[in-house]
């Protein structure tokens, strides 16, 4: 009978190191030092929290990630970047990754889980689907994709910054897309195609706040065509206090 025993101590690996073309993690490893990992992929079944500040292509080189657990990086996670993208970055509906900051460039990113940031979180995909689970961060929010697909997503920042260049789309009505932001929200470019017409975007503005916006559908007068593949709303929400100013 163990249950008198108590923890005093956690373990904690120094270092960690790992090389192959499949690499398959199933334990809670708390390392404090050195982490490398090296190969074609890596999934994440247990838990991973790491000492190394950060998950750079310096220590890690993978071509892709799937998360099925929970990652915690102190600082910088580095999932790709412009010059090295990952192939496919995915986190499950079980999945939890959490960083300071968070930059993923990959060819392919599904998010079904929780990707939280305490300072900005940037994506760059070819093809980006959000589906279910939440993107949070404390700071801004920026996603740049080819397409990009959400449904029954969430997302919370200061700033919001969507970058799509072919698709934005939902799965219509019933699609319960959330983003929120107090730092303004920007689409600098209407997309080739498609409608947010299941999401609601709300934006909220504190005390003495004065916030800009910018949204690059068509104005295409009192018409039916105004939500053709001209990337509408279905709600806009617009908060404020007496002394906010938002435009």
């Amino acid at each position: 009978d163990a249950a008198g025993l108590a923890t005093t101590a956690p373990v904690i690996l120094n270092e960690f190191a790992a090389s192959g073309t499949n690499i398959v993690l199933n334990e809670a490893l708390n390392v404090g030092g050195l982490f490398t990992v090296r190969g074609d992929s890596l999934t994440v079944n247990g838990s991973l929290s790491m000492g190394t500040p950060n998950w750079s292509t310096t220590n890690v080189s993978l071509k892709s990630l799937t998360n099925n657990g929970t990652i915690n990086v102190p600082n910088v996670m580095e999932l790709g970047n412009a010059t090295r993208p990952y192939s496919t970055v995915v986190n499950s509906s079980t999945g939890s990754l959490s960083a300071f900051a968070v930059t993923i460039n990959a060819d392919s990113f599904q998010n079904s889980g929780t990707i939280t940031a305490n300072a900005f979180l940037s994506v760059n995909a070819r093809t980006a689907k959000l589906e279910g689970g939440v993107l949070s961060s404390a700071n801004n929010l920026a996603i740049a994709a080819n397409d990009l697909k959400l449904t029954g997503h969430r997302t919370a920042s200061a700033a919001l910054s969507l970058a799509v260049t072919n698709s934005l789309t939902d799965s219509g009505a019933g699609a319960s897309n959330l983003l929120t932001c107090n730092n303004g929200f920007t689409l600098a470019t209407k997309p080739r195609l498609g409608n947010l017409l299941g999401t609601t975007l709300r934006t909220q503005a504190g005390q003495f706040r004065a916030i800009d916006h910018f949204w690059a559908a068509e104005d295409r007068g009192a018409s039916p065509a105004g939500f053709s593949d001209n990337a509408a709303i279905g709600r806009l929400v617009i908060s404020g206090v007496d002394t906010s100013f938002l435009t």
